[in-house]
């Protein structure tokens, strides 16, 4: 009965290490997506400039 015990300890300790690393690995997932996002965002607000840039080429050629 005590091997048992001790076993289903062990095991309780290793789902504990796994769920909090589940839980880090999300969070890091959840602060690269925001990341993605701004990025994402800054890329598509710089896009009208660009292609005035590039009309404002043309007409030049």
């Amino acid at each position: 009965m005590y091997l048992k015990r001790s076993s289903w300890e062990k095991h309780r300790e290793r789902l504990a290490v796994e769920a909090k690393l589940f839980e880090q690995a999300k969070a890091q997932l959840a602060k690269d997506k925001e990341l993605f996002e701004q990025a994402k965002a800054q890329l598509a607000s710089h896009a009208p400039s660009e292609e005035w840039g590039l009309q404002g080429l043309k007409k030049k050629l």
